[in-house]
């Protein structure tokens, strides 16, 4: 989808910077200052008319203006192309284009928003950029403006191409191809044969390297070999090592892995050395050096008609500071001064040929004294003036006129002390006579400037250099003024410009205390015809004031946004919003703003920090170092093309899943004393338990495993792990809820110097329906992390390293801050086996991994889990490791979340990866037996996705022959739960984990959980829910009983127990029963919960 643009011209409101309201006609401000201070600021329903017309100028500049962009180095280069007259065009990273020839390299102005990856010859003369998302980029000439955009009908992950042929990914990890051969260059993108291939490949890379052969990476971890062009793919029967990413090298494909990287060559992987087999494509050197804003706005540079000066010290070689001359939009070139690098702060200034340079050894806020120098041939030949001044450099600021006329503020008054005194006023370079010997010398002299107040806010030359402009703050009425002098600056006389003041405070209301907020001139030029702009500062508003040669105010407008970056030159101004890129421009003093569209390439980048400077001169602008616009004016006829939003992919509907009616039952709320937290479906729906958890007194670190039994008489077993310690205060304790049970520890605390030992482990495991229990005689000496305080509780809370349940046993390690690099004890309930310790190598993508053991065919397994389970790493006998990539290391470019767990399949250890679709399509559970070689095929498991509106339940086969998912919601899956009770208000609950048995083809639902939602007639409820669905009659309810306390909280608003305090208690449970009712009327807030919008 394609839309033109056609930019209304803004006409903003003329509002003024202090309280007092203003209109503005030429020459005059009418309306008394009087008449506002008690109203609010007016709004004008009408747009002024302009004030100005287009402003004159006699100096010829380009119109329509033209772009020019000057990185300071070029991005990547991904493709080249020879053309018919021997040079050569190159496209790549920021979607720049170059064209090199003998004369060396030209940028294109409009960059594209995206990396160019391909070059095609379009039509008769045109010419196809292909975009890194497959968008197509069509321009009549190699640099020129962008005359069609078209993006595919699906967004893409990546993009490859040769020559004509691209091969694609698409967001549902699926692999396209497509080939320019369309005379109106668009692409049909068609899905791509893959042999071999099955629902669980998600592609996440793409190389083709010639005009047939290309490789390819799925996840889980398969590589794959393309011989056509990108229409049939194979797979490579290689070694897994973690791979994740492929990147072109030549004519071959570095792999990316997460420990280690490799060559694919003639479908071979061998060790990548780091160094690539073919250079990259290469430009040839840095491209030409341009002007840069922020050395303007910060005086630094200057712009002289046609021609810009800038300072720099860049080069560390140089003995002296050095000169980059040229042309605006021609190449600059850099030139030697006499100004030494002693100098850590300097200014530039000029007129004509004649430049001046200010610069300190010191700078910073305190005084200094300055060194002036100054060229009378552009910056050729330099020497310093004979002349002592003492300033601020950050406060300085340098003009110069016809006749050899200086202008600076920013200096100390004579008599001054020479460090720390503080600059005021304006003073011009002349000679004055000295007391004793009566001989003149050289001097900065102090200008008559009437009544101004501290340093002048800025300061210039008219074009012809024969009038000078001082712009500040009249001391003795707080009102921005524009000073003017006919001899050179020695003498000023000053214009108010009313409705500007320095202290005005800005009422809104008659009760907020005034505010001074100090003005700011941020820009400033006089023009050909003699107007002089400034752009005025005082937040949160910007203003554009010009004024005519006598400095009698034209006009005052707004500028058209907040927060941009404006450069003037008398009427004319350019306005740049750095973070969107969007530009304006106006011609008649702010009377109207011209929108520009976005720029042809960012200024800010990724800086959060970035302000996007802006400087102009009579010919044109300078924004931020990497763009000049030349010339003034708009081109009406040229419309840019846009890219259309993706309307498929922010459509969004709602969908929910049938609701559950729960009532109830009779009877009181009964208590689960020292259950943690309620259970949730993790805990659910585990063999013939209902759920499990844990009870832990903290007092006498006893701690009880508990197994729920469904049906009519709900009651909760419990079985001890670790009975009450006789001495509670001198043991260390531990306990956990796993995926198949649950365990605890406990040993005694050391004496200082001693070891820890006798160390007590229980644990209950349900995949083998046991309670078992061991002693590790002596895990060494204490550490420091081995064990916390509870704070007021007796026991202490030992922080062990690794406790797992496994098949058969426990792995348990003791020593927090050890990690890895500590004995690993197995305990089975009769011996106790060590481990070595282990060093995991260092890997990508986050730089950490976390560590489980298990157990297959009775032989433990170390496992490291990369990221959220993307990849495996197992440690191998002999010290080496084995990794494999299961997942996808960016699941967010895909719209995917991604989880992980471990579960069982027949007894066996298996690692569940869960991809969760943000927009309802694809959600997906993996599941991969766990071996040493991380080599099994993955199989496909049920996921919420796959379940009905209203699930089946799970029959007795299913139960036991299926293994047990905990598969998160995904959109379009939750359920409504509406429970009624004849005492409470009702509760709302939306559904969220559930356990699911049979096959992603076949699914069925074993038990769901659910949470409360805020309602108006139930806005603080605290109820969870367990509702299995082989026992509807019977689901469970929790709640937090809220215990009444003696003294009113601090903290909380009074409770529904009246107002005294109330303290979170126990854990709470009664029983109700519910069915799925479709026609169940429900509460508006079930729509605005997560997960109950879907795309379309």
């Amino acid at each position: 989808m394609l839309r033109a643009r056609r930019e209304t011209p803004r006409k903003p409101q003329p509002v003024g910077l202090g309280r007092v309201a203003w209109v503005v006609a030429v020459g005059v401000i009418a309306g008394s200052p009087l008449a506002s201070c008690a109203a609010q600021r007016p709004h004008l329903s009408q747009s002024r008319p302009s004030l100005l017309e287009p402003a004159q100028s006699d100096s010829e500049f380009v119109s329509p203006a033209e772009w020019h962009y000057h990185p300071p180095e070029q991005g990547r280069m991904r493709a080249e192309r020879k053309l018919a007259d021997g040079r050569v065009l190159f496209a790549g990273d920021r979607g720049e284009r170059w064209i090199r020839d003998k004369a060396g390299l030209k940028a294109a102005p409009r960059l594209a928003p995206e990396t160019l990856i391909s070059i095609l010859p379009h039509a008769e003369e045109g010419w196809l950029f292909v975009g890194a998302s497959g968008t197509t980029y069509e321009a009549a000439s190699p640099l020129g403006e962008f005359t069609r955009v078209v993006e595919p009908l699906e967004a893409l992950i990546q993009v490859s191409a040769s020559g004509s042929a691209l091969a694609g990914i698409r967001k549902d990890g699926k692999l396209v191809v497509t080939r320019f051969s369309d005379p109106g260059g668009s692409a049909d993108w068609q899905p791509v044969k893959v042999q071999g291939g099955s629902a669980a490949d998600r592609f996440v890379g793409v190389e083709l390297i010639d005009q047939k052969r290309g490789y390819a990476l799925s996840a889980p971890e398969r590589l794959w070999k393309t011989e056509d062009a990108g229409r049939t793919w194979r797979p490579l029967r290689l070694p897994r090592f973690g791979a994740y990413k492929l990147e072109p090298d030549g004519r071959d494909v570095i792999v990316r892995g997460v420990v280690d990287d490799r060559v694919l060559a003639s479908d071979r992987l061998a060790p990548f050395t780091g160094k690539g087999s073919r250079a990259k494509i290469n430009l040839d050197g840095l491209p030409p050096r341009g002007p840069d804003a922020e050395a303007l706005t910060s005086e630094r540079a200057i712009l002289l008609g046609d021609r810009y000066y800038e300072l720099t010290s860049a080069n560390s070689r140089a003995k002296n500071w050095e000169l980059v001359v040229g042309k605006l939009a021609s190449p600059l070139v850099v030139r030697k001064t006499s100004v030494p690098r002693s100098c850590k702060a300097a200014k530039i200034t000029g007129f004509g040929k004649r430049l001046l340079v200010a610069c300190t050894p010191r700078p910073g806020d305190t005084s200094h004294p300055i060194d002036f120098y100054e060229s009378a041939d552009s910056g050729k030949k330099w020497n310093q003036l004979e002349v002592s001044a003492v300033g601020r450099i950050h406060q300085l600021r340098l003009a110069l006129g016809a006749k050899g006329a200086v202008l600076v503020t920013g200096l100390c008054p004579e008599r001054a002390e020479r460090r720390g005194c503080r600059p005021e006023g304006v003073y011009y370079l002349g000679e004055k006579e000295e007391e004793d010997a009566g001989t003149p010398e050289t001097a900065f002299v102090p200008a008559s400037t009437p009544s101004l107040k501290g340093n002048a806010l800025a300061l210039g030359f008219s074009v012809d250099g024969t009038r000078a402009y001082v712009a500040g703050v009249r001391a003795k009425s707080s009102v921005f003024s524009v000073y003017i002098s006919k001899d050179g600056g020695r003498s000023f006389r000053p214009e108010e410009i009313e409705g500007l003041g320095d202290d005005s405070a800005d009422f809104s209301a008659p009760w907020r205390r005034p505010t001074s907020r100090a003005l700011r001139v941020s820009a400033s030029g006089a023009a050909p015809d003699g107007s002089i702009g400034f752009v005025v500062e005082r937040e949160p508003d910007t203003k554009l004031v010009v004024t005519d040669e006598a400095g009698r105010l034209l006009s005052m407008a707004s500028v058209p946004a907040v927060g941009v970056a404006v450069g003037i030159v008398g009427g004319r101004a350019l306005a740049v919003a750095p973070r969107s890129g969007e530009a304006w421009e106006t011609q008649d003093a702010g009377g109207e703003w011209h929108g520009l569209g976005p720029l042809p390439a960012p200024v800010c980048g990724n800086s959060g920090g970035c302000v996007g400077n802006v400087a102009c001169g009579a010919l044109g602008c300078v924004v931020g170092g990497v763009l000049t616009r030349l010339g003034w004016g708009v081109d009406e006829r040229t419309e840019l093309p846009v890219l259309a939003a993706r309307h498929d992919e922010r459509r969004r509907e709602v969908r929910i899943r049938t609701p559950l009616v729960c009532t109830v039952g009779e009877g009181a709320w009964r208590k689960l004393d020292g259950l943690d937290a309620p259970p949730d479906a993790a805990m659910a729906a585990y063999g013939k338990a209902a759920w499990f958890g844990l009870s832990v007194d903290a007092d006498t670190s006893q701690v009880e495993f508990l197994t729920a039994q469904a049906g009519a008489r709900q009651h909760i077993d419990r079985e001890t792990l670790l009975g009450p310690a006789k001495a509670a205060d001198q043991v260390a304790f531990h306990y956990s809820v796993q995926v198949e049970g649950a365990t605890a520890l406990r040993y005694a605390l050391p004496k200082p110097g001693a070891t820890i030992k006798d160390v007590e482990v229980a644990w209950h495991n349900l995949e083998d329906d046991k309670s078992l229990k061991g002693r590790i005689p002596d895990v060494g000496p204490y550490r420091p992390g081995d064990y916390v305080s509870l704070g007021g509780k007796s026991a202490q809370r030992a922080s062990p390293d690794l406790v797992s349940v496994a098949s058969g046993g426990i792995f348990v390690r003791l020593h927090r801050l050890l990690r890895d690099n500590q004995t690993t004890y197995f305990l089975d309930g009769k011996s106790v086996k060590e481990l070595p310790g282990l060093r995991w190598p260092a890997v990508r993508l986050g730089g950490s991994i976390d560590t489980e053991y298990v157990r297959v065919k009775g032989q433990p397994i170390p496992l490291g889990i990369v990221g959220d389970g993307m990849a495996l790493i197992a440690a191998l006998s002999g010290g080496d490791f084995q990794s494999s990539t299961l997942g996808l290391a960016e699941p967010h470019r895909y719209g995917l979340g991604l989880s992980r767990r471990l579960t069982y399949v027949d007894g066996q250890a298996t690692f569940q990866l869960s991809y969760v679709d943000a927009g309802g399509k694809s959600s997906q559970t993996l599941l991969f037996p766990i071996s040493p070689a991380l080599d099994a095929t993955p199989t496909l498991a049920p996921s919420q996705a796959q379940l009905g509106a209203t699930p089946g339940r799970c029959d007795s086969d299913q139960l036991k022959q299926t293994p047990r998912i905990v598969s998160p919601f995904s959109p379009g899956t939750r359920h409504p739960i509406l429970v009624n009770s004849p005492s409470d208000p009702q509760v709302l609950l939306m559904s969220g984990s559930a356990v699911l048995h049979g096959t992603a083809k076949e699914p069925c639902l074993a038990a769901i959980d659910a949470g409360a939602v805020s309602t108006g007639a139930n806005p603080s409820p605290s109820e969870t829910a367990l509702i299995l669905l082989d026992d509807l009659e019977h689901a469970w309810l929790f709640r937090r009983e809220l215990v009444e306390t003696e003294q009113p909280s601090l903290v909380r608003p009074p409770s529904r127990f009246g107002i005294r305090g109330a303290d979170a208690g126990p854990i709470e449970y009664r029983s109700m029963s519910c069915s799925f009712d479709p026609n169940a009327p429900l509460p508006p807030e079930v729509y605005a919960q997560p997960g109950t919008r879907v795309s379309r």
